[in-house]
């Protein structure tokens, strides 16, 4: 059981390493685009300690999220397998199939999902440090869900936290 915490400890810490690159990357590309659109002559510092602590909260609570998730799935996988007395075999097919089937949907889901978080994020903080831009605009895409539609064109406070965020 040890063996099993300190191999979930090392996948999180390399699953937040990994994150914190992407993270880092999209939060840069999105305040420089944002401040260059308001056509602003001044660089976006993401190395400003409140956006470096955002992008380590946001890499740490993700890695674990996804890990513990996966790992309470297969764990679940395996337990249901020992209780039918499936063979090493079976278990295997089951694994594979969990991993094929689930990973590459839930793996894009994941991807758009946080990419665009810290995106937005990256806008919110240029426009902070602007000192020039004050509010933004909620627009919604037309395949948008009812709650995200429902918000379209609505203006909100840069520091506002009633924005949805979900998945897609």
């Amino acid at each position: 059981l040890d063996d099993m915490v300190f191999e979930l400890d090392t996948f999180i810490r390399e699953w937040r390493q990994r994150l914190r690159s992407t993270i880092t990357g999209a939060v840069n590309e999105a305040g420089t685009r944002s401040l260059e659109l308001v056509d602003l002559s001044f660089a976006f510092d993401v190395r400003d300690p409140q956006i470096i602590s955002w992008i380590e909260h946001r890499a740490l609570e993700l890695a674990t999220s996804v890990v513990g998730t996966t790992a309470e799935e297969v764990r679940l996988i395996l337990r249901d397998s020992y209780i039918n007395g499936e063979s090493v075999q079976d278990i295997s097919r089951r694994l594979t199939y969990y991993y094929d089937v689930n990973e590459s949907w839930k793996a894009e889901r994941l991807a758009r999902t946080e990419i665009c978080f810290a995106q937005s994020y990256g806008t919110s903080e240029a426009y902070k440090q602007s000192d020039v831009v004050i509010s933004k605009e909620w627009l919604a895409s037309a395949d948008s869900c009812e709650e995200c539609a429902s918000l379209d064109g609505q203006e909100f406070d840069l520091d506002d936290e009633s924005i949805p965020e979900h998945p897609n």
